[in-house]
C-alpha cells in the first residue's frame, strides 16, 4: 500500500510540476529548442531527484536494519533483492511520470499555451 501511494504521489507531483512550467516549456520551444531536448531536461531533473532520494533511503534502510530485525522477529532487515526491486520500480515510475506530462506539454499548441493565463 505504501509503495502504491509513493508511486501515485511521484506521478501526481511531476504532472503538476510540468503543468506549472507549461509557459516556460512553450517559450523554450518558441525560441527553437527541440521538443526532445525539453523532454530530456525534465526527465533528467526527475531522475536526479529520485536517485538522491534512493541513496538516502538505502542508507537509512541499511543503517536501521538492526532495529527492524529486532522489532520484527523472523524478518531480515537486509533484504537487498526487495530494496533493489522497489528502487527499480521507483526509478521506472519516475521516468514515466516525467516523460508523459513532458510529452503532453511539448505537443500542445504554443500560441494557446502562451496566451492562456
Amino acid at each position: 500500500m505504501a509503495l502504491t501511494l509513493a508511486l501515485s504521489g511521484i506521478y501526481g507531483t511531476w504532472s503538476h510540476q510540468v503543468a506549472r512550467r507549461a509557459k516556460e516549456i512553450a517559450v523554450r520551444l518558441a525560441l527553437g529548442a527541440q521538443a526532445s531536448a525539453v523532454r530530456r531536461m525534465i526527465v533528467r531533473r526527475g531522475v536526479v531527484l529520485v536517485l538522491i532520494g534512493l541513496g538516502v533511503g538505502w542508507a537509512a534502510a541499511l543503517a536501521l536494519a538492526r532495529v527492524l530485525s529486532a522489532s520484527l522477529p523472523g524478518v531480515s532487515g537486509r533484504d537487498l533483492p526487495t530494496l533493489a526491486a522497489v528502487s527499480v520500480l521507483l526509478l521506472v515510475t519516475t521516468v514515466l511520470a516525467c516523460y508523459v506530462p513532458a510529452r503532453r506539454a511539448t505537443r500542445t499548441r504554443l500560441t494557446e499555451t502562451l496566451r492562456s493565463e
